[in-house]
């Protein structure tokens, strides 16, 4: 019979971070299934790491708008080994135009 395994053990550091607070994602596989984990605040998800990494955060019809990288700016400033960046996809010519009319905000400096 398989004893499970500790939820403390097991457990291999993955390049992703936590949408919800930023902290390493672990994983951990049993048989076929995979399981991720923050190390941090303990959210979990099994399938893929996107379920519970910053990889996974959607905007609207935009997709997918930040990717885990290696922090390509390592120091005193930034310790992190990995950091979530966003951006949002260019839009294809024609797809839709920009809003050209300025906001006024009534009651602002501006209006």
């Amino acid at each position: 019979m398989d004893m499970p395994v500790p939820d403390d053990q097991g457990w291999d550091f993955e390049p992703h971070l936590c949408r919800t607070c930023r902290g390493r994602i672990m994983s951990r596989t049993d048989g076929d299934t995979v399981e991720y984990r923050c190390a941090s605040c303990g959210n979990r998800a099994i399938g893929q790491p996107e379920d519970v990494c910053c990889c996974g955060v959607t905007w609207g019809t935009h997709g997918h708008i930040l990717t885990c990288q290696k922090n390509p700016a390592k120091g005193p400033q930034v310790p992190q080994e990995y950091v979530a960046k966003g951006e949002l996809p260019k839009r294809e010519r024609g797809s839709q135009k920009r809003r050209t009319n300025p906001v006024h905000l009534p009651g602002s400096m501006f209006e």
